[in-house]
């Protein structure tokens, strides 16, 4: 927020490094997925190991760690994030399988949804301009052109930013079993612009070949959201670790811009007698700014020029300052040794190793976390790959001794 002109603009971002540590312990390296073979003969072992390195490899080659550190971002500071995989076939050869990561405000989920439950609506709200609009859904042109008022579809026109909205849904199929689509519309134009059956499944004549050819139980919705702290009542996390540590953020910043204040008329004030001092005199002899000098009527002549010093603050501010850096410390599971900084100079190596491990154990409850999350992204990745990848896709995987294998 903006500050008065008086208030003094420090802040002390406690908040920021304590996030950045939490980043590079909880997403250093890249979560590798574990296949699991159906039988324990040799095929089958290459075949788990093989399927887990094209998996880890594809991940690795569209930047997925970068993209899991900004979810995971989200997920700490946002209370929810979310990563989706769609298929381009304008990628490569014969198209692939890419990975985004939305943004929070643009997910709706569905208010009854439970925890680690599969909602019934999820709404992805998407912004293009009227051209790729059209490029996207051509048998609706005419309409789409029309629900924004293009009549002759020049550039000016067709470059238009608009929103639509993309939705994946749970419904009841007519022989009364749960079946999975999706649809896109314009909300306020009240315009459909297309929606068919969940494209990410292999479909077959019964239920059971479909079970057999697909990796997934039911068409999945392709988002992988993010978990952490959460009483298991909502599909979304109640609150995360910067909420809970803001109002301390503020408090800090409050006092400290309070002892900088304080601090700048450390030197205090000069008060000179009008009688004996014009203003101009008086500041050429003391060097400073008029804004420090105040001119009074005074008589005696012994206190034509006096120093006014403030009142100093108690020991009480600046402790409340520590207290509140501890507070945020302990609360985000980042003392100053796991930042590495240098901690009490009266701690002993061990003391502060010990610190260290206790903060990494917290963090450790967020890596499972995220483990848990990426178990299902990947069985997703999986899942459209069985879908997608009808002709042969190699991958260059590094293998021992600085080989390649493909």
């Amino acid at each position: 927020k903006d500050y008065l002109k008086t208030d003094t603009k420090y802040i002390d971002n406690r908040l920021f490094s304590a996030t950045r540590a939490i980043l590079s312990y909880a997403t250093g390296q890249l979560a590798k997925p574990d296949i699991t073979p159906s039988k324990g003969d040799e095929i089958y072992l290459k075949g788990a190991r093989d399927i887990g390195s094209a998996l880890y490899q594809h991940t690795a080659d569209e930047k997925g760690e970068h993209k899991v550190r900004a979810a995971v971002l989200n997920l700490i500071s946002r209370k929810r994030a979310y990563l989706k995989q769609r298929f381009d076939p304008n990628i490569g050869l014969n198209g692939d399988i890419v990975t985004e990561v939305c943004n929070p405000e643009d997910i709706i989920i569905d208010r009854y949804a439970g925890y680690l439950q599969n909602p019934a609506k999820i709404y992805h709200r998407i912004r293009c301009t009227v051209d790729e609009l059209c490029a996207r859904f051509p048998e609706k042109e005419t309409e789409i052109k029309e629900a924004f008022s293009i009549r002759r579809g020049v550039y000016t026109q067709t470059s238009k930013m608009v929103t639509y909205f993309e939705c994946w849904f749970t419904y009841t199929g007519t022989d009364k079993k749960p079946k999975e689509g999706v649809c896109w519309f314009i909300a306020e134009k009240h315009l459909i612009l297309d929606k068919m059956p969940n494209p990410n499944w292999v479909y077959m004549k019964s239920d059971k070949k479909e079970k057999q050819a697909n990796v997934t139980s039911m068409p999945p919705k392709p988002f992988t959201a993010f978990n952490y702290i959460n009483t298991g009542h909502s599909y979304i996390d109640e609150t995360c670790l910067v909420e809970q540590a803001m109002p301390l953020q503020r408090m800090l910043n409050k006092r400290l811009r309070q002892i900088g204040e304080n601090a700048d008329y450390v030197n205090g004030r000069w008060v000179y007698s009008k009688k004996a001092f014009s203003q101009e005199d008086a500041r050429n002899l003391i060097n400073k700014g008029s804004r420090t000098l105040a001119g009074v009527d005074r008589e005696d002549v012994n206190n034509a020029l006096v120093n006014v010093a403030p009142n100093q603050l108690g020991q009480w501010v600046e402790n409340t300052v520590f207290d509140s850096r501890n507070e945020i410390d302990g609360m985000m599971g980042t003392p100053s040794q796991f930042k590495g900084a240098q901690g009490d100079r009266q701690d002993t190596l061990g003391r502060d190793l010990m610190i260290k491990q206790q903060a990494g154990a917290l963090q450790d409850d967020l890596v499972r976390s995220i483990s848990l999350s990426m178990a299902e992204y990947y069985k997703l990745k999986l899942q459209m790959m069985r879908v997608y990848y009808t002709d042969d896709y190699w991958f260059q995987c590094q293998g021992g001794d600085g080989k390649y294998e493909f």
